[in-house]
């Protein structure tokens, strides 16, 4: 009887731990927030899309340079390309001018506002993002950020995306 009560016992616990292991936390978001800034500041466009759920969703919209840009929706191969591409417009840049464009970028983000399940929450963010000290980009921007836990990572699954922003000599 006793062999049936533990066995019970650590069955439950085994579940437990198992549920809170697909459960989002703070902790994990704040985490997934040091990975996006990390990537995005090194420009790394195969870590960053390791950072976007394979049905991930997203928008902008904005102004640059005083125009409206038209809203843009794309998915993760889309992100993942436009990536890449520019990590190699920056990797040019270097290569012509012969110094780093020196990124700056920050981010600032709300409490999380969990799913009653706790395995997605929305996440409000403030950002800034510049080039040359803002002499080449500089942009400031707003999202609204779905995260995901899958397999044990924190995901993007879905951004919306407003920005204002100049770009060249102003």
């Amino acid at each position: 009887m006793r062999g049936y009560v533990l066995g019970a016992v650590l069955l439950a616990a085994c579940g437990w731990g198992y549920l809170q292991t697909k459960k989002l936390s703070d902790g994990g978001i704040e985490a997934y927030y040091r990975a996006d800034a990390e990537t995005t500041f090194t420009h790394d466009p195969d870590a960053s899309c390791a950072l976007i759920a394979d049905d991930f969703r997203g928008s902008s919209s904005g102004t640059l340079n005083g125009t409206a840009v038209a809203q843009n929706a794309i998915g993760k191969t889309q992100f993942c390309d436009q990536q890449k591409k520019f990590s190699d417009v920056l990797a040019n840049f270097k290569k012509r001018v012969g110094r780093d464009a020196d990124v700056s970028y920050a981010t600032n983000f709300d409490t999380p506002v969990y799913a009653a399940d706790h395995r997605s929450a929305t996440v409000r963010v403030s950002y800034t993002y510049s080039l040359l000290g803002g002499r080449l980009l500089n942009i400031t921007g707003t999202r609204v950020d779905t995260l995901v836990k899958r397999d044990g990572k924190v995901l993007l699954l879905a951004t919306e995306d407003h920005m204002t922003g100049t770009m060249g000599a102003r």
